[in-house]
């Protein structure tokens, strides 16, 4: 093999590697999908899924909590119903809580997503409430 052809094969490769390593595990919509499928059951893993802007001011809003959530515990299910990307990091959701005692709620969300490139991944880094509805169709 001539050292040219080593040489590009050796470029080409670590070019692949170096993209393949900072591609993102979930898409944004994944991970949106995945943090509300988590949240009434593993909090852990979904708190996993925030960014640490998003944790450190739930933190500073909420100096006394010790990391469990009243709203969380009475949440049985979420679904979403409908999602619409606004832009590569921004879109709406349509979401669907279903409480433990039967009772059901609908609302609209605006969740904005970061990449960490260290990380390869995907963050929620804010969620803001649009606006609220009890009817929860499409």
């Amino acid at each position: 093999m001539s050292a040219w052809f080593t040489a590009q094969l050796s470029q080409s490769t670590n070019n692949y590697t170096t993209q393949k390593k900072h591609q993102p595990q979930l898409s944004p919509e994944q991970v949106v999908r995945r943090y509300y499928e988590l949240a009434p059951s593993n909090r852990t893993q979904a708190k996993a899924l925030l960014s640490e802007s998003f944790k450190e001011k739930y933190r500073q809003q909420n100096p006394n909590s010790d990391g469990k959530s009243p709203f969380w515990d009475s949440v049985k299910q979420v679904e979403i119903v409908k999602t619409e990307r606004i832009n590569n990091e921004k879109m709406q959701i349509k979401i669907k809580y279903i409480y433990k005692n039967g009772r059901t709620y609908c609302e609209s969300q605006i969740v904005e997503l970061i990449f960490e490139k260290s990380k390869a991944q995907w963050f929620i880094n804010t969620i803001d409430k649009n606006q609220s509805k009890q009817d929860c169709g499409k």
